[in-house]
């Protein structure tokens, strides 16, 4: 229900308001339809995906234009609205009023003479953006310089908020303007923007930095390198997000060679030093706040979104580039949303205190750290959503109020329910169906598990040339270097190694990515790349995540040469520059620090029912747990949803009219109660909603029973109270008084409870 509130109170009478752009427009009725797709597999529903919100709207004349003349060429006949304009509709009992759709005008149709109506669609093709994060796994190999691995955390939820900021919806508030530190820290410690150069717990390296939710960063100490950074007499603003249960102290730290500034939240108050100054001013927060300071040349203002605000100064003096943003939190704290920022104009000041939440994300025990995850591609935000929700049952929809929601399918069905409608007084009609159709006899469940290889240098190899190529002069040949479906890889070394133009000292080791060629008349070799007798050029572009072009182009050669993209011959001597063990080997070579190689597990079903066909579901990579005693864990727990839900044959409710609510959701569990009437009480989970106002306001439900109550007692229920050798002059003693057949139905056993 919109703002978390259960129905309690009947609403009655109806009225509604349709906003374009902010402005009231007049209409004659509007329709709504809404679908929840993805918390059940594909195979025994028959869709899944995202589901997009789709409506029409009759528009109703204007006071002093008639409809008649309205057309699209000349604007003096009357307000048309134009495709992408923001539509907001509301409905209400004439007190209070509820969102009932937001979304933009998709297209709009008319008649000379008649009137016109507009086609609405909800923000669904914002999904249609690319996401693009390079391969990860849960530990990564160090960057260059370092010799620590970084363990981040990796999850499902992670790649969740990516790909919804991605489209516009946000958990925590969205990169400002010169932002050189984007953190989300929802799911991992992984950055959008800026580069993680350490990360570890405080307490145990090899578990996870976050709180057991994912939502929030807990004994962490993790380094990043800001992107794009300027010096310390530029304006720089950080941002911190505080959770009501932080509970100890967590800094956000920028570096400035020797000298640096740091935002802090204790579990009382906001601070902001100067690193070997102190604090220049402080704030109280409670409840949970998010907190920006505003740092110029020594001066800072200090606010939270609660309306604290202070101000101080101290001595700087710094025009050192941006070096470095840490975040130190120790095991009480509860923080996310870090940013840091370079305002450039007054109102980038702030910007991020106003934030309201545009994304809703939970999980359920389906949930859990990944071991690794491919490079997305360019992928888009929808097929992202989609496949992690197929995978793990995790429908993505957007909401009447225009918030993106993931909410796995068992913490959907787990919710309470909001309200109860009865037989009686709400439903106008229900129908119902049982047939075999969604059962299954067995749950076959796959996973993908990783075979990973790190290192600490570029010393693991990824990609080799497997043709041997001779170029004659003025020749271009070019290779097209993919990560293969099934494999990440792991901070590929895009520096190459030219030989006779660089040290080939790491090259005989096998470390670092090499390209060139051989100059031979088939007698005498030489590099091909020599800067003093050049024949050859080499560049190597990234195309993407995964993807890499490396042109070889070569110049001018003498009559009986060529240039052969190897090493030299193991017939050549006289050179000692490359080790013999080199020798006789095809280029260019890339090569990493580091390749997961997937391959694809079946889990063994525990859960088996007696009818229908066999169910086959893929978790891929999304439900493999990083660790050996959590790698089927979440695998196990979709197969066990799956079986609840299949394995058992059901009735379903195919079509049910109610009474219309303008708070009813998608996504909302209610309660069916016909006592007399059909002696059930059902739990039902709303996946389907059509509403409509004009004449009348009427609403049409799906819904799919979580669960169903019998209310009528049986002769095995009396059985079961009393025992099989009960009489009636036990049951009247027992009872004292002679009761009604709905006192007997209501409590069975009254009088010996």
């Amino acid at each position: 229900m919109q703002g978390g509130v259960l129905v309690g109170s009947d609403v009655m009478a109806y009225t509604s308001r349709v906003l374009v752009n902010g402005v009231v427009r007049p209409h004659l009725s509007w329709s709504v339809d809404r679908d929840l797709v993805g918390d059940l597999p594909e195979q025994v529903v028959a869709a899944g995906g995202v589901a997009q919100a789709s409506g029409s709207i009759v528009w109703a004349s204007d006071e002093d234009v008639s409809d008649g003349g309205r057309n699209p060429w000349n604007p003096s006949t009357g307000w048309i609205p134009a495709e992408g304009d923001k539509v907001q509709i509301f409905a209400g009992d004439g007190t209070s009023e509820w969102s009932q759709f937001v979304g933009v005008i998709d297209s709009s149709t008319g008649d000379i003479g008649g009137g016109f109506q507009s086609k609405i669609v909800d923000r669904i093709d914002d999904f249609s953006r690319k996401v693009r994060l390079p391969a990860l796994v849960d530990v990564m190999p160090p960057v260059e310089g370092q010799t620590a691995f970084r363990r981040f955390r990796l999850s499902p939820r992670f790649y969740v908020t990516t790909a919804m900021r991605r489209a516009g919806f946000n958990v925590v508030a969205p990169a400002e303007v010169g932002c050189v530190v984007d953190l989300p820290a929802v799911g991992s410690l992984w950055p959008l923007v800026g580069e993680l150069i350490r990360c570890a717990r405080g307490t145990d390296a090899a578990l996870s930095p976050l709180w057991p939710d994912g939502i929030h960063v807990a004994d962490a100490n993790a380094a990043y390198r800001p992107a794009s950074p300027r010096a310390g007499d530029k304006p720089v603003q950080l941002t911190l997000n505080i959770a009501p249960e932080h509970s100890g102290t967590a800094s956000v730290q920028v570096i400035y060679g020797g000298s640096n500034v740091i935002l802090r939240a204790t579990a009382t108050h906001v601070l902001f030093l100067i690193g070997g100054v102190g604090t220049l001013c402080s704030v109280p927060w409670t409840g949970g706040v998010i907190a920006q300071a505003l740092f110029v040349n020594g001066s800072v203002t200090l606010r939270t979104s609660a309306g604290q605000t202070a101000t101080g100064a101290g001595a700087w003096t710094n025009s050192t580039l941006m070096s470095e943003v840490r975040l130190v939190a120790d095991p009480g704290s509860r923080v996310n949303g870090v940013q840091v920022s370079h305002p450039t104009q007054p109102w980038h000041d702030f910007a991020s205190l106003n934030f309201t939440p545009t994304a809703k994300i939970t999980t359920g025990t389906m949930h859990d750290t990944l071991m690794a995850g491919p490079a997305t591609a360019d992928q888009s935000a929808a097929d992202l959503l989609s496949e992690v929700g197929q995978c793990l049952l995790w429908p993505f929809w957007i909401d009447e109020t225009g918030v993106a929601k993931a909410i796995q399918s068992d913490a959907l069905r787990g919710q309470a329910s909001v309200q109860t409608v009865t037989t009686l007084d709400d439903i106008r009609s229900l129908s119902w169906r049982k047939d075999l159709l969604g059962a299954r006899s067995e749950i076959i469940t796959s996973y993908d598990t990783w075979t990973i290889n790190r290192s600490t240098t570029y010393s693991v190899e990824l990609w080799s040339s497997s043709e041997s190529v001779v170029m004659s002069s003025a020749g271009e040949h070019v290779s097209l270097i993919e990560e293969p479906d099934g494999e990440a890889w792991l901070e590929v070394d895009e520096q190459l190694t030219v030989p006779g133009v660089n040290s080939l000292a790491d090259a005989n080791r096998g470390i670092g990515s090499i390209a060139g060629g051989i100059y031979t008349d088939g007698t005498t070799e030489e590099w091909a790349t020599l800067p003093s007798a050049k024949k050859l050029d080499v560049a190597l572009l990234k195309i993407s995540d995964g993807a890499w072009k490396l042109k070889h182009t070569a110049g001018t050669l003498a009559a009986g040469n060529q240039v052969e993209l190897r090493t030299w011959s193991s017939t050549f001597t006289g050179r000692t520059e490359l080790w013999p063990y080199q020798w006789d080997k095809q280029l260019p070579v890339l090569r990493g620090k580091g390749k997961a190689v997937r391959t694809n597990k079946t889990r063994t079903p525990t859960i088996v029912g007696n009818i229908g066909p066999i169910l086959e579901h893929d978790c891929k990579h999304w439900g493999t747990g990083h660790l050996d005693n959590n790698e089927t864990r979440v695998v196990d727990a979709v197969t066990d949803f799956i079986s609840t839900q299949v394995v058992t044959p059901q009735p379903v409710i195919t079509g049910m009219r109610l009474g219309f609510d303008p708070r009813r959701q998608l996504g909302d569990v209610i309660t069916v109660q016909s006592h007399t009437l059909m002696g059930v009480e059902l739990k039902c989970l709303i996946v389907g909603l059509n509403t409509s106002a004009g004449g009348s306001f009427d609403q049409e439900v799906a819904v799919r029973v979580i669960k169903a109550t019998s209310t009528f007692t049986t002769y095995a229920d009396f059985a079961a109270a009393w025992g099989p050798t009960a009489d009636y002059n036990s049951f009247a003693a027992a009872w004292n008084v002679v009761s009604t057949y709905k006192d007997f139905d209501d409590t069975p056993r009254r009088g010996t409870d």
